[in-house]
């Protein structure tokens, strides 16, 4: 089905998708679809200055929150979101540190 798909795309048109696999795995009709492009983990401080604009967060935190990730971008919407938001622990309450 994806074959198809991938046949019936309009000129100009581009298909992303994302794997931690060895390419060299995928069937050879596949690669020949497929253009490889290596993308490397944002800096802590572009991913903290991202978080404050999306969560409307203190950079502060932020950054905390960035460097625990390590350039996992998924990573920052788990626990430590939390933690901000709703005021959980790490002398955070309601978005702003008690300290």
């Amino acid at each position: 089905m994806l074959l198809t798909y991938l046949d019936h795309m309009k000129p100009g048109d581009a298909f992303l998708g994302t794997t931690n696999l060895d390419l060299g795995s995928l069937r050879e009709r596949f690669q020949t679809r497929f253009q490889s492009v290596r993308l490397q983990p944002p800096e802590n401080e572009v991913l903290a200055q991202f978080l404050a604009r999306r969560w409307a967060a203190p950079v502060g935190i932020t950054r905390e929150i960035a460097e625990g990730a390590r350039g996992n971008v998924r990573a920052t919407s788990g626990r430590r979101w939390r933690i901000w938001r709703y005021g959980l622990g790490d002398g955070l309450t309601k978005g702003r540190r008690t300290t």
